[in-house]
């Protein structure tokens, strides 16, 4: 515990209050709770974030792989690339077993296109939206300050002393 001691010293005060010491106590709360305002939701636009990522990363993979004239060049663009690779895709009929993989290609085309704007969606959406938290704040028990009249500097002015314990 720390003992503060200050003295306030006036040349014209006069000792009015008598010599007996004065003590006020104070009590706040042992603790109280406090909201505290994010201004983003951290956790929402983390999430959006890791979503993007890992979709754009995997159309970054097959662009690369990719010629110039294959529909899968388009992955390089951002959320847009897949859809215009789905719509450069030739068309094939479902019912041919050669058709196979171009329809797993288109499919997965489609759920690319979905993850990239639904990470940027929750991306904006963690960035606009703040979240509120309550904290618990923890505050001493009891907080004594005393008051005193005393003398001061060499000339033994009249002053005031405060002191106390936190």
């Amino acid at each position: 515990m720390k003992i503060i001691h200050a003295a306030i010293a006036a040349a014209t005060l006069v000792p009015a209050v008598s010599a007996a010491d004065t003590e006020v106590y104070v009590t706040p709360p042992a603790e109280r709770t406090v909201l505290v305002e994010d201004p983003m939701n951290a956790p929402v636009f983390a999430s959006g974030a890791l979503v993007f990522a890992a979709s754009y990363g995997t159309s970054l993979v097959f662009a690369a792989r990719a010629e110039s004239n294959e529909p899968n060049h388009h992955l390089f663009v951002p959320i847009v690339g897949p859809w215009l690779a789905l719509a450069d895709r030739p068309d094939c009929n479902v019912r041919l077993t050669g058709c196979d993989d171009e329809t797993l290609a288109k499919v997965f085309l489609v759920m690319d296109g979905v993850f990239q704007a639904g990470g940027v969606i929750a991306m904006v959406n963690g960035l606009v939206s703040p979240t509120y938290h309550r904290e618990v704040v923890r505050v001493a028990d009891t907080k004594k300050v005393k008051l005193a009249p005393t003398t001061v500097g060499m000339f033994n002015s009249p002053g005031l002393g405060i002191s106390g314990r936190f």
